[in-house]
Order: C-alpha cells, then structure tokens, then sequence
C-alpha cells in the first residue's frame, strides 16, 4: 500500500502530542495475530511496533499533479473514516470513496479482512492526507474493533 498527498500541507511530518486512535484493516490469522493486508506484516493484540529507519515521504507525480508519497510505515485511517464492502468491485472503499483493497473479498485463503483499533502513540511521527489516511513511524495494537465493521452497502 502507498500513502499519498496532493497537499504540501499534509506532506509536513507532524509529531503526535498524545496518542491518536486509528483503525486498521488486516486479516485475521487466529483471536490475536493478523496480517497487513498488502504487505502480510504480523501484528499481535497488545503489541507495539516501531519503524527502523526514519519514515520519509518522497516527491511523485499522480496524473500530472506533484504529490508525495510514502511506500513504508504503518498504515491506517483516522477514526472517521468508514469502511465498506464495495457491492461493484468486490473490494473494500472509504466514506471518500477511495477503493483501498480493490483486488481482496472479504475472505481470501490468508484469512478474513476485519478491522483492529490501534494508536499512534505519543511522541510518533506521522503524516495524514486528505484522506484521512495516517502513514506513522510507530503503532499499538489495542484489539479488535467493535466500532467499526467491514459492511455491505
């Protein structure tokens, strides 16, 4: 998955002041193991994880616009954003309408996508889009989401 901005505003790398909540989609491997959805990371329920290297953002061009980009990080998406199954594509689209696993049902041979809470703890850095889309340099796995549900539409 690749974070993305149009906006030099969101391309400022900011640094969390407190913990900021954020959900994630994963696939659920057994009650508390899950892999990214793109890159099969393994996450555990009350785990922390933290990047190695600085997590930096580098010049791209979308249809011609300048944007930045991120290919490393941890992703995942602010707490207003809403998750659906997309009736049209078998994939799965935010409230924005942005298909974030277009190619993926639901339920694939490496598990089933639900959605984790997690935080950005304090003192991370991080970068959100237009979005809502967070791209950060450390994330905590709180559990599973009550919340927030993969639905139809």
């Amino acid at each position: 998955m690749c974070w993305t901005t149009k906006s030099r505003i969101n391309a400022i790398k900011r640094i969390a002041y407190k913990d900021i909540p954020v959900h994630k989609i994963v696939l659920k491997k057994s009650d508390n193991s899950f892999l990214s959805a793109y890159e099969h990371f393994p996450y555990e329920i009350g785990e922390e994880y933290k990047l190695e290297e600085p997590l930096v953002l580098y010049p791209c061009s979308i249809f011609g616009i300048k944007s930045f980009r991120a290919t490393g990080g941890f992703h995942s998406y602010g707490k207003d954003v809403n998750i659906e199954k997309n009736p049209y594509s078998n994939g799965i689209v935010t409230k924005y309408g942005k298909i974030i696993l277009d190619f993926l049902s639901n339920k694939t041979e490496d598990g089933e996508h639900i959605v984790i809470d997690c935080i950005i703890p304090k003192d991370s850095s991080y970068y959100v889009n237009e979005k809502g889309e967070y791209v950060s340099d450390a994330i905590r796995i709180t559990g599973i989401s009550n919340d927030y549900q993969i639905i139809e539409v």
